[in-house]
């Protein structure tokens, strides 16, 4: 990470953290206490989070053939690559 780029996320944290309010947020939204502990709702979650595919990587990170990139997603060990054609394979 460029170091300016970094000097500005922390600057914004700061910001944050000192008014205790989200930059781009209009108001407090409430949510429900059983959201966080009910089994019901963590199932679906779970099911939602479990089949649906994850955007993991720009394609701009591995832009040139032979490019690979290893991230961890959930449980899962992933991993994204650009052939010699240029189009990306994940496994």
């Amino acid at each position: 990470m460029q170091r300016q780029v970094a000097i500005e996320l922390m600057k914004r944290a700061v910001t944050v953290a000192e008014n205790q309010w989200p930059e781009m947020a209009d108001a407090h939204m409430e949510v429900p206490l059983d959201y966080f502990v009910n089994e019901e709702v963590a199932a679906k979650e779970r099911a939602l989070f479990e089949t649906q595919p994850l955007a993991l990587i720009a394609a701009s990170e591995i832009a040139n053939p032979h490019d690979y990139v290893v991230r961890n997603a959930s449980d899962a060990r992933c991993s994204s690559r650009a052939t010699r054609t240029g189009t990306l394979t994940h496994s």
